[in-house]
């Protein structure tokens, strides 16, 4: 029901331009997919994730993590 919702929006020139404009891109995208995006540090390598704490309570005291990129 909701493609046919978009295709109805999506050619009825009684909806403003952009409405019609995001039916076609969201239409596109459940048909062919989005491309792949790739996600690079700055410097284009690996991206870099330091987690060093995750507070706790009195049940469950801190729990201390470190996690560093790793070397390709």
């Amino acid at each position: 029901m909701g493609v046919r919702v978009l295709a109805g929006i999506a050619n009825s020139e009684e909806h403003p331009a952009s409405a019609r404009v995001a039916a076609v891109t969201a239409l596109f995208d459940r048909g062919w997919g989005r491309p792949d995006q790739q996600h690079t540090g700055a410097d284009g390598g690996d991206i870099t994730v330091v987690i060093r704490q995750i507070s706790g309570d009195k049940e469950e005291p801190s729990l201390l993590l470190e996690h560093e990129a790793r070397n390709k």
